[in-house]
């Protein structure tokens, strides 16, 4: 490609940035003030059981994000297209030039305007644990900034270059697996280690109950909804080889986040050209998307999210660009198996993988513009989704009797997604703004190789990750928590990686200034995130030391002396109702049976759960024990204490943290 062409299609690409982001922002705004979009939440009173006030939903900006999510693709092609065009009849060399650095410094200055007042207004919380927030650190930050960029880009001595580099390599690849098996060893702990801080009793719960019920033979969707999805059905032959306990819960979701993880890292080495540079973002993902968090809100034992959000996004990136490299037909109906699975796995993240896999799908065939082929994508997808979908119903039929009942399916998605409980707005200028604009980069990066006719795997794979990082957004658009973002915004980092690379090998093809100084700046902010990692890791070490500790730990917690205490006071399979934020744990250990078809407290959000629950624990005589611990006791009305106290006879745990209650 000549010089002339290659400034007309980077001119053309940065124009049609700026003016589909103006312009998007143009249509959203005029929407916001001419539509009215609301909810009446008065009604979620006949459905819910949750406090009003804990319900914001969020019908205007659902509306903006869905319609800047279908409008801004079509307005870069729109305005690439006309750009092309009109930058052709510029024939001066030196003008290109000019126009193009003073449009690159412009979307320069713009980013970190971004992430600056971005910051500044959330009270810099993404600064924090950050070792580098001293001159000190920041000009060893920066000495070393400018070594790695003599090591990787600058020519010199070839043999000393490469063995410095090698160096470099090995060094970044042992950080890499060290950082997964720290992850992996984070994730495990015994019953020892769970308390009844909300990050088990809201968050560890709403995941282990589910696996337990189904472990015992209770079935989803007929015997109890659950809102992280199907996935106990698709892990419970593990444990029937294996056995179930909190432990071996723990180190299977330990190895899931250790596979994600080694799928991400094999792949960002595979697609970026320098090793080194795959291995840096891989080093700052899993800093911004786990450690951080760590750090931040120290045990944060958020399964829901990882591995269960997380495992089929990461397996979709290594198999879709394996796809895309070998193109064979096991891969191609495997993929779609594999993502209808995910679908029933975890609505929220596998309907966005699949999504994302059928439109790259398409997106591949309109280099060519095979429509037939469209179709062909389509149909298959439609088809072999109902398949895996019949497949399953009948196993769960065979297995269980009962047909699952698919509405409960989406229950907590009406809850969250479309009643809004527990939703926060989102800032206006805040760092999703960057993730943001880093899809909409990824879109236009892929776009310019359309355009051209060019099939380049990176292109596909830029547009494959950008349509799922924008659809896995769409849980931090919903509930816009600063940790949520965080979770999401796995695929930005994913894309920036890979952008890089590019960023390089155009400075290794003769790169001017623009290219070098966008290229040092991300490399500082690679290695802020190394330096923060290595700096902070003592504190990891720690944390991994004390849920080891605990595994061995001969003075159990308040929770595994309960566990014993109601196990000594019921008999295995005994048909008991523990109303309890740690009744996954206490089923689990006495082996008593639930005889409600109800989820567990936590998940209790709908009224007829509430009605059904406190309805048949007054009425019905064959219940004949119920637990129910400190906390919970506190929650029920007055009537159903008094019923309780004047029909059951009650014996107190000796730490007075858990009563049962026997039928008199």
């Amino acid at each position: 490609m000549s010089k002339r062409k290659e400034k007309i299609n980077y001119i053309s690409g940065l124009m049609s940035l700026i003016f589909s982001l103006l312009l998007s922002s143009l249509i959203l705004f005029a929407i916001s003030k001419n539509f009215t979009f609301t909810l009446d939440i008065s009604k979620a009173a006949d459905l819910f059981t949750v406090d009003l006030r804990l319900f914001a939903p969020e019908p205007m900006e659902r509306t903006l994000f869905i319609t800047g999510m279908i409008l801004m693709p079509i307005l870069l092609l729109i305005f690439y297209g006309v750009f092309i065009k009109l930058m052709s009849y510029i024939e001066n060399l030196t003008v290109l030039n000019k126009v193009y650095n003073a449009l690159y410094s412009g979307i320069i200055v713009l980013i970190l305007f971004l992430g600056y007042i971005g910051i500044k207004r959330n009270t810099y919380i993404y600064s924090l644990h950050n070792i580098s927030i001293n001159s000190i650190n920041l000009t060893i930050l920066g000495m070393a900034t400018l070594l790695f960029y003599l090591i990787v880009v600058n020519p010199g001595k070839k043999e000393k270059k490469d063995s410095l580099a090698l160096l470099l390599q090995s060094a970044l690849n042992l950080l890499s697996l060290l950082l997964i098996f720290s992850i992996f060893l984070l994730c495990i702990f015994s019953i020892n280690s769970v308390t009844d801080s909300t990050i088990f009793t809201e968050s560890f719960n709403a995941v282990f109950h589910a696996v337990v019920q189904v472990y015992m033979g209770k079935e989803l969707l007929v015997d109890l909804t659950h809102q992280y999805g199907l996935y106990p059905h698709f892990i419970e032959p593990v444990f029937k080889v294996f056995g179930l306990s909190v432990l071996s819960f723990t180190l299977l979701m330990g190895a899931l986040m250790g596979l994600s993880l080694f799928l991400i890292v094999q792949f960002l080495k595979d697609i970026t050209s320098d090793r080194i540079i795959g291995s840096l973002g891989f080093i700052v993902m899993v800093y911004y998307n786990y450690f951080f968090a760590k750090l931040t809100w120290l045990h944060d034992f958020t399964f829901q999210y990882f591995p269960i959000r997380f495992l089929f996004p990461a397996l979709s990136i290594y198999l879709v660009y394996n796809y895309f490299q070998k193109k064979t037909k096991t891969l191609y109906y495997f993929s779609f198996i594999t993502y209808s699975i995910a679908v029933l796995w975890n609505f929220d993240t596998g309907f966005v993988v699949f999504a994302s896999w059928l439109l790259s799908l398409l997106f591949q065939e309109l280099f060519r513009l095979d429509f037939k082929k469209m179709i062909g994508h389509v149909l298959n997808g439609i088809l072999i989704f109902s398949g895996i979908i019949l497949l399953f119903t009948a196993y769960m039929f065979v297995r269980y009797g009962y047909i699952p009942e698919y509405a409960g399916f989406f229950t907590y998605q009406k809850v969250f997604y479309l009643y809004g409980f527990g939703m926060f707005p989102m800032p206006i200028l805040h760092p999703w703004n960057l993730v943001i604009l880093t899809y909409v980069i990824g879109l236009l990066y892929s776009f310019s190789f359309l355009m051209e006719k060019n099939e380049s795997i990176k292109a596909k794979m830029v547009f494959y990750l950008s349509i799922l990082g924008v659809g896995v957004f769409s849980y931090y658009q919903g509930r816009s928590h600063d940790l949520n973002l965080l979770h999401v915004c796995y695929p930005a980092i994913i894309i920036l990686t890979i952008l890089t690379d590019c960023l390089l090998q155009r400075i290794r093809e003769g790169g001017g200034y623009n290219d070098k100084s966008a290229f040092a700046a991300i490399i500082f902010l690679m290695l802020f995130s190394v330096a923060s990692i290595v700096g902070n890791y003592p504190v990891i070490l720690r944390m991994i030391m004390t849920q080891i500790n605990d595994i061995g730990s001969g003075n159990p917690k308040n929770v595994a002396q309960n566990a014993v205490f109601i196990k000594k006071n019921t008999e295995k399979g005994e048909q008991v109702f523990i109303m309890s934020a740690h009744s996954g744990i206490y089923y689990l250990e006495s082996g008593a049976i639930s005889p409600l078809r109800i989820p567990s407290i936590i998940e209790i959000f709908l009224l007829e759960d509430e009605q059904k629950m406190i309805a048949s624990l007054t009425n019905n005589s064959l219940i004949g024990k119920i637990i129910i611990d400190r906390t919970t006791y506190a929650r029920f009305n007055d009537t159903l204490v008094k019923y309780l106290k004047n029909n059951f006879s009650i014996n107190v745990s000796p730490n007075r943290e858990v009563a049962i209650f026997i039928r008199k």
